[in-house]
């Protein structure tokens, strides 16, 4: 079969370096692709069974700027093969202030391999990157809350150019599920006046909960940043929503947060105890929920500054080694193999990005009443801590397990900690614009410093077989 096709660079206008091929096909084909890599170690492959004619190949994870070439295969059902070549150019493309190559450091070759070396590093700005440091992806989406989730073999994120008051709480009227080529295939619309922000979960049964806000004119009752929407996903209705601004009267508060504001910023769900657990930054509070009701049912905080209803509080096993987080980001469930011993029925086990956001040099929370006006602090620059917590809810426990230091590296107000397959973690410093692959004994594999402009929010290694799962 000769093979008749066209090319069109950025088909969606949302990743630069993706490609669509339309072949002039009549007979029926299934295909494959190997974009080459610059090094043989960073080639990128996708297949598919489905078999089409006039068939369209989404074509992901070109380099910028550069002179591509893509190895393509077609096969009829009976077999007969074509495999021809397609150059495309990259060059001449606007990249803006994108850094086209990062330096990654090497430490651990075997980690690094194990981990960047399967897949792309890629941030909330929707900027990717192979292991040599090459830019993959870009333009996808970019947002201050891009959560870097996967939920029904789609990405979901708001366009920043939409989004209220955009230089500081970048509220979303619109939520968008796209794939890796930045074709959406839904959208949903907040409800009026409000925004959506911060995350995103689902409990794979076709329901999608988000983190909502009021846009503005928040007060004393109506507080900011402490919505949860639950839709499904089918049908992107509205199901069920709930405003938590009550449960957070008088609450005691880190003093670098506005007046009112609660601050949810991370949304999970729990399938061993089929909860959700959502997070307030501004009360270090992580707090489980009822999948029906919403209503809380236990909680993590600090009884020097409680918040909610302090029977709900889980009490510390080894209080000694236990740190209660401080401003924290990326409250998420944890599969890493080491922590197996502490799963099971009514347990599960917990990554996060401790932030040390608002403290003094001994580590002592700064704070205030919710409702009152942010004073003039002095807050330590202490390092931020990836750190690890066993919930054991039929015991009403909580225990340190691990807690994790780089030196130097502090990050505020953003950042996130993921796992990387079963043995390892990537954790991503916004403010330092730095990320690093680390095992759970604390060593490194790899870093990468100066990764962009500005304050960062989540990023996270991406698997090949995550990639090639959106496309």
């Amino acid at each position: 079969m000769r093979a008749t096709y066209t090319v069109k660079i950025n088909p969606y206008n949302q990743n630069k370096l993706c490609a669509l091929i339309s072949l002039e096909n009549i007979e029926a084909v299934r295909f494959d692709y190997t974009v080459h890599g610059k090094t043989s170690n960073t080639d990128f492959y996708y297949s598919t069974d489905e078999y089409t004619s006039h068939t369209q190949v989404i074509v992901v994870g070109l380099y910028a700027d550069y002179l591509n070439t893509v190895e393509i295969n077609t096969y009829t059902a009976d077999n007969e093969t074509t495999t021809f070549t397609v150059t495309i150019s990259t060059e001449g493309q606007d990249y803006g202030d994108v850094p086209l190559a990062l330096t990654i450091n090497i430490d651990d070759s075997e980690m690094a391999e194990s981990t960047l070396g399967q897949g792309w590093f890629v941030t909330s700005a929707w900027n990717g990157y192979d292991i040599n440091g090459d830019l993959r992806i870009t333009g996808l989406f970019p947002w201050m809350y891009g959560n870097l989730k996967i939920i029904d073999n789609a990405l979901w994120s708001a366009l920043a150019s939409e989004t209220y008051d955009p230089d500081k709480h970048a509220f979303a009227p619109t939520l968008y599920r796209f794939n890796l080529a930045g074709n959406v295939s839904q959208t949903y619309t907040a409800p009026t006046g409000y925004g959506f922000h911060h995350d995103i979960t689902t409990d794979e049964k076709g329901n999608l909960w988000l983190l909502g806000s009021l846009l503005d004119n928040w007060n004393d009752e109506q507080k900011l940043e402490c919505v949860i929407y639950k839709y499904d996903i089918a049908s992107g209705g509205l199901l069920w929503q709930r405003d938590y601004s009550q449960e957070f009267l008088g609450a005691t508060v880190l003093d670098n947060t506005d007046a009112n504001d609660v601050h949810f910023n991370s949304l999970e769900y729990v399938k061993e105890t089929n909860q959700l657990i959502v997070n307030s930054r501004s009360s270090c509070t992580i707090i489980g929920l009822n999948i029906d009701s919403g209503d809380p049912e236990w909680i993590i905080d600090n009884p020097d500054f409680p918040v909610l209803n302090s029977t709900l509080n889980l009490s510390v096993v080894n209080i000694d080694d236990f740190n209660y987080p401080n401003g924290e980001h990326a409250v998420f469930i944890t599969q890493n193999s080491k922590y197996q011993a502490w799963r099971g029925e009514n347990k599960f086990v917990l990554s996060l990005f401790n932030n040390n956001s608002c403290a003094d040099e001994s580590g002592n929370e700064l704070v205030r009443i919710i409702e009152s006006d942010p004073v003039s602090y002095t807050s330590a620059a202490l390092d931020s801590l990836p750190t690890i917590l066993a919930v054991d809810l039929t015991a009403a426990t909580v225990e340190q397990l691990d807690q994790f230091s780089f030196p130097g590296q502090r990050s505020e107000l953003t950042s996130s900690v993921f796992d990387v397959g079963n043995d390892y973690y990537n954790v991503y410093f916004g403010a330092e614009q730095s990320f690093f692959v680390f095992d759970t004994n604390n060593n490194i594999g790899l870093s990468i410093y100066n990764i962009d402009t500005g304050l960062g929010y989540r990023g996270r290694i991406f698997s090949y077989e995550e990639l090639r799962s959106l496309i």
